[in-house]
């Protein structure tokens, strides 16, 4: 694969970028085969993905999705994937997320996913990949095995669908892990993903993936530009370990812990 060496970072920070809308201008998009190296040190690679889409492809297009409006206004149509944490801004329980409960078969195609995706993990990271798995399974911050996507490294995804984000970092994601990303896309212009920091962007075309520290780089998409006549979407799949996992009890226990809580709350009492 084709290298590119940076001899340095630009400083910026999110909330100097919060009202910018993410640009090609004085980034260098790749747009093919590449991995990125800072310092001698491995820190992106973007790569066609060696393994049949169509499965996932046909899924991610036409499964339903919910839409979030984000607090810069922006609608996100998301389905996340596994588990997800604690939220104490929605339902303040570690749980399995809909697509899990509600359609197996098909959140079982976006799992065979995450393992292929852990490969190339483990080919170019294999530092961080052994980290991530070691701190999964052992230590005061393991995970239980309900939360855990087996034989990876990741507790969980999010498939996107045509979600223009601004600029951000993923701070959700355990320190020093690496986000796996795949791109799908048709009739659709536009949808790069760029790391001012580095000045360099990803053209995210259909069929790539990309790998990078999500929670250590500051990202954004650039914005969409269907083609007229078209079927138009562009979808990643995304796949991190949610730091939030490690206070997470059992399923079960995490119910009765949750029921505690609301009984804490509000004075009543849940009957079995």
């Amino acid at each position: 694969m084709n290298v590119i060496k940076l001899l340095s970072t630009r400083p910026y920070s999110v909330s100097e970028l919060k009202d910018d809308v993410p640009s090609e201008n004085n980034i260098v998009m790749v747009c093919s085969d590449m991995v990125v190296k800072l310092d001698g040190k491995i820190i992106a690679v973007y790569k066609k993905a060696d393994f049949d889409l169509e499965q996932v492809r046909a899924a991610a297009v036409n499964m339903e999705y919910s839409s979030y409006v984000r607090t810069n206004g922006l609608i996100t149509q998301t389905e996340g994937i596994n588990s997800i944490p604690r939220n104490p801004r929605r339902t303040n329980k570690c749980s399995r997320t809909k697509l899990r409960v509600s359609q197996p078969e098909l959140h079982q195609m976006f799992l065979d996913l995450a393992k292929q995706l852990a490969k190339a993990y483990r080919e170019y990271f294999p530092g961080a990949y052994a980290q991530q798995v070691k701190a999964l399974h052992v230590g005061t911050k393991k995970v239980h095995e309900d939360y855990r996507i087996r034989y990876t490294p990741f507790t969980g995804g999010v498939v996107n669908k045509d979600s223009q984000l601004g600029f951000h970092r993923d701070n959700a994601n355990t320190p020093d892990g690496i986000s796996c990303m795949l791109c799908l896309k048709k009739g659709m212009a536009g949808g790069g993903l760029v790391l001012p920091e580095l000045g360099i962007g990803f053209e995210c075309q259909d069929g790539y993936m990309l790998l990078f520290d999500g929670q250590k780089y500051i990202h954004g998409v650039t914005p969409f530009i269907p083609l007229p006549g078209r079927e138009a979407y562009r979808i990643t799949i995304v796949f991190y370990n949610s730091k939030g996992m490690e206070l997470c009890l059992p399923l079960e226990q995490e119910e009765l812990f949750y029921r505690h809580q609301l009984e804490l709350k509000s004075g009543l009492t849940f009957e079995e």
